[in-house]
């Protein structure tokens, strides 16, 4: 088997900014998001690009608490930008600050005493830090619970659990959007990339994807195939090549680093393959 390539995909960053990032002060949390931040920017050969927290959240293994939380902290450093806010039906584009001569780091970096670097950065079980406030992060039991709710098509009241708003934000902003507007948002996505032809299965289809596979991974699959798609490549019907992708099973995909493993495929999961894609 071998490793990771980088014909398969890298990040470019300038020597200067790591040498920078590496002489500051971040805890655990926030180094993970600035992570996440230059894999979908930097790694698309992008300066910015639509993120929102529960996407950072999907991406790190982090909880959308602590997101929330170390992302504003981020922001007010002024090393990740808020090139535009949020709407209703989109994420805030949010874009790293290369400038580190703004930058606004100071003592705050280094008093994150709910959430200590060393304790983030020794444990690798996502969303397991020290916070003394009551846990809300996704644990097993709750990832798996969260999961049930988003493959039932009954319950389209909520896709976030709701949290108390942060006094800096407006209310609206921390309002989650529901299943049937995430959809229409990566429909929507899907219908933009050039060459496809929009069709009246595409709103059925994308969401038999999400329930599946969740948000960031249909996200960056449509990346993938609109990146594809403008380099030169005309697939017959893109809805199965998109659903190839999703399965990393293609001879131009790779696997989705963020999706859990389906281990043990059988006919039931061929069955449901061929129900997405008609």
């Amino acid at each position: 088997m071998k490793g990771p390539q980088l014909e398969d995909g890298f990040t470019r960053i300038a020597n200067e900014i790591l040498e920078r990032i590496s002489k500051i002060t971040l805890n655990g949390t926030q180094f993970r998001i600035l992570m996440v931040v230059w894999r979908y920017t930097y790694g698309f050969n992008r300066k910015e690009h639509d993120l929102s927290q529960n996407f950072i959240a999907e991406a790190s293994g982090l909880s959308e608490r602590q997101v929330r939380r170390e992302l504003k902290r981020l922001i007010e450093m002024k090393i990740i930008h808020v090139v535009k806010e949020a709407t209703f039906t989109t994420a805030r584009v949010l874009a790293f600050n290369k400038y580190f001569d703004k930058w606004q780091v100071t003592s705050q970096t280094t008093g994150d005493e709910i959430d200590p670097s060393t304790e983030d950065e020794s444990d690798h079980t996502p969303g397991d830090e020290i916070d003394h406030t009551p846990p809300d992060g996704l644990d097993p039991q709750e990832r798996q619970y969260k999961d049930n709710i988003i493959d039932s098509t009954k319950d389209n009241t909520s896709l976030l659990r709701k949290e108390g708003t942060d006094g800096a934000q407006p209310p609206t902003k921390e309002t989650p959007p529901t299943n049937q507007q995430i959809i229409a948002e990566l429909t929507e996505k899907y219908r933009t990339i050039g060459g496809i032809k929009s069709e009246k299965s595409d709103y059925a289809f994308i969401g038999n994807c999400y329930n599946r596979y969740g948000y960031a991974t249909v996200l960056e699959a449509i990346h993938t195939l609109q990146t594809r798609i403008a380099a030169g490549f005309k697939p017959d019907k893109p809805k199965i090549y998109l659903l190839g992708i999703l399965k990393g099973g293609n001879n131009h995909g790779r696997a989705d680093p963020y999706r859990k493993r389906h281990e043990g495929a059988n006919k039931k999961d061929s069955i449901l393959d061929e129900l997405v894609i008609r």
